[in-house]
Order: structure tokens, then sequence, then C-alpha cells
């Protein structure tokens, strides 16, 4: 089961590039999207409006998965970087009122096409 003599760091010595450009992507998604709900709450939208927010993109999630039958991590992640890049864009961009309804759209669509194919990767790849 645990191997008591590999410790914690010797699994990421195996980390290559690709996952540390895939980790500074995450860290930086997250940084930036950490803030959505303050920007929606400034913008006057009330509290139970955020919660069905991100339940709503976690509900499309669920909704869009079974639809994918085949996971290409590529071709995958490219889309999923370009959705994210329009996410901050559109929220940068448009009104919050038509933010607001898109947003949970594009988080679903990152969800189903950047970490499910990225566990999936990491899943694959364990002991």
């Amino acid at each position: 089961m645990w191997n008591k003599g590999a410790g914690m760091f010797s699994s990421l010595s195996r980390i290559k590039a690709g996952y540390t450009l895939l980790l500074l992507q995450v860290a930086l998604a997250t940084l930036s999207l950490a803030f959505v709900p303050i920007y929606f709450r400034e913008q006057g939208f009330p509290l139970w409006s955020l919660v069905l927010l991100y339940a709503s993109f976690a509900g499309l999630g669920v909704l869009v998965i079974p639809l994918v039958r085949k996971y290409s991590f590529r071709i995958f992640m490219i889309f999923a970087l370009f959705l994210y890049a329009s996410l901050l864009l559109l929220l940068g961009l448009l009104p919050a009122q038509h933010s607001m309804f898109l947003f949970p759209i594009i988080m679903a669509l990152v969800m189903v096409f950047y970490w499910i194919p990225l566990n999936y990767l990491f899943f694959q790849r364990s002991d």
C-alpha cells in the first residue's frame, strides 16, 4: 500500500516541465478566480445567487460529463486553457449581469475539459 521508505517528495521528482506549467496555470487561475464571488457581491448580487452560481456550474458539469466519450488530453488542455482565458475576459469585459449567467456554463466546461482529463492522467500514472 504505502511505501514507507519513499517520502512524499520522491514522487515529486518525477514531475516533468509540463506538469510544472500546469501547476503554475492552476495556481494563477485559482488566485484570479478566488475573487469572483467578491466581485459579484460588490455588483449587488445577493448571497443566494452566489451559492446558486457554484451549484449550477457543478450541476452543469455533471450533465456534460456523460456526453464526452473519448478524452484527448492535449486537445482538451488547449481547449480548456482557451476557456480559462475567455472566462477571465468575460468577467472583465461584459456587464456583471451577463457574466453571472455565462460564468457557470464556462466553468462547467472547464471542469470537463481540464480537471477530468488531468485527474485521469494523474490517476493513470499513480502507483
